[in-house]
């Protein structure tokens, strides 16, 4: 497990090892810990302000430490109960019960969403013609263990639910970044992924098109919670990512489905 001594990383590292049910994940060696670039402030730059800087505090998100399924020839997929989780409609209702509404979202609301069509948009063509590129060997499953503190809060000890979306869509979009990135320089094959060219991978990033958010329980704070996201599948420059937080007996408190864009950084 890497860590640069005296670092921010490092901290987060020793703070989540203490909490057993956070080294259970950070023991599992299926994943790595990789740095967090969204965490870390740009020299002569605003980019990644929010959560390099604004949200970067002992009474916001006071730790935060990403691990990335290793790349591996197959689908294995380890014992833990976070891979056995399921992000389907009928399961998230069984974990947060017949009555369940989040109070960040206000008494009637169970989702939010970034389009009028985004339960449609957020989820691939399953009828295209074009093959469905395989996901092995590449980084498409992340876990992320985030320190929430009161800082954060919409409602007391409530954390808001502008705040949750942000999360989960900062962690989905991370995760195509570093999907695109162990593509290789020259992306998939023509056709389904986005091609890049020999050595411009530095070059490209992605935005989010679409993005809807289903508020299951409230997300309580000060707590530690587990932002969780998978890519299910990509078509062309398309991803479409599924996304969860979940609390340490993995019950869900919130989940999404993503649709994200690759684009090069000079049209941003």
């Amino acid at each position: 497990m890497p860590k640069n001594s005296g670092s921010k990383q490092e901290q987060d590292l020793l703070m989540f090892e203490s909490i057993p049910w956070c080294k259970k994940i950070l023991d599992d060696a299926e994943f790595v810990v990789e740095p967090s670039a969204s965490r870390t402030p740009k020299a002569h730059s605003t980019e990644d302000a929010l959560l390099s800087r604004t949200l970067k505090t002992n009474d916001t998100i006071e730790g935060w430490v990403s691990l990335y399924r290793r790349g591996t020839s197959t689908n294995a997929s380890s014992k833990h109960p976070l891979n056995q989780q399921t992000l389907n409609p009928a399961s998230a209702s069984e974990s947060a019960g017949p009555n369940s509404t989040s109070a960040s979202a206000g008494p009637n609301s169970t989702s939010a969403s970034t389009g009028p069509n985004s339960s449609a948009s957020a989820r691939p063509n399953t009828t295209s013609a074009s093959a469905q590129p395989t996901l092995i060997g590449l980084k498409s499953e992340v876990r992320t263990l985030l320190s929430l503190r009161p800082g954060l809060d919409g409602y007391p000890g409530i954390c808001h639910g502008g705040i949750v979306a942000t999360l989960l869509d900062e962690v989905m979009s991370v995760l195509v970044s570093e999907c695109r990135r162990s593509q290789g320089p020259e992306g998939l094959s023509p056709g389904l992924g986005f091609k890049q060219g020999p050595g411009t991978n530095t070059d490209t990033d992605n935005v989010t098109a679409d993005l809807h958010i289903t508020y299951l329980k409230p997300v309580p704070t000060p707590a530690v919670v587990l932002c969780w996201a998978k890519i299910r599948a990509i078509q062309g420059r398309k991803y479409f990512v599924d996304g969860a937080i979940v609390n340490e007996n993995t019950v869900m408190l919130a989940r999404a489905e993503g649709l994200f864009i690759g684009v090069k950084k000079e049209k941003l």
